[in-house]
């Protein structure tokens, strides 16, 4: 869940999770299922089920913010080892800098993550 001013995710979409408290590399990769946008605690509630790390009080907070709750259920697909650092990502062409937000990738670097996907288990 997030406050991303994004509409452009759809299910099957790759998502690649980056850390950025820790390693500063892409760790996991998931694949977008469904997505919601409410300010409704109770619609969020009801749409994340137990797929999530909030409480519904958590959830009830974030709803109140300026922009909707983006709640997106994904499933985990792998985990990466060793993980994508920043630094591979920008001279792969798929970044500019460090990511802030979702993003797409950048054109420049969707072969080379095709590439990796399909040979990493």
């Amino acid at each position: 869940m997030c406050h991303a001013n994004t509409n452009d995710l759809q299910p099957g979409d790759v998502l690649l999770f980056y850390r950025s408290k820790d390693i500063k590399a892409v760790a996991a990769v998931g694949v977008v299922e469904r997505t919601l946008r409410s300010r409704d605690p109770a619609e969020v509630v009801s749409f994340v089920g137990r797929r999530t790390v909030y409480s519904p009080a958590e959830i009830s907070t974030m709803c109140r913010r300026v922009r909707p709750l983006l709640a997106i259920l994904f499933r985990q697909d792998r985990f990466i080892e060793p993980p994508w650092s920043r630094e591979l990502l920008n001279d792969q062409g798929l970044l500019t800098g460090s990511p802030q937000t979702i993003g797409r990738v950048r054109k420049e670097g969707l072969r080379w993550l095709h590439e990796r996907l399909a040979e990493s288990p």
